[in-house]
């Protein structure tokens, strides 16, 4: 069973939602807090720093997914 499918199976939504983000290299390197999940929505922040911008000095959308 690949890591994919743990977020799918064998889990609760919560379970599913805290490890798609624990394991994912690139939500880590951001630096995306999970502040609160409830039914049909997730809260989350992110810190902007001066590596999440582009040349005009904006949030990449990258970063804003």
């Amino acid at each position: 069973m690949s890591k994919f499918d743990f977020h799918l199976n064998n889990c609760t939504l919560e379970e599913a939602i805290k490890s798609f983000y624990d394991d994912n290299p690139f939500t880590k390197e951001l630096g995306i807090i999970i502040n609160k999940i409830d039914k049909g929505s997730v809260s989350i922040s992110l810190n902007i720093k001066h590596c999440h911008t582009n040349v005009y000095n904006i949030t990449h959308g990258g970063v804003l997914m």
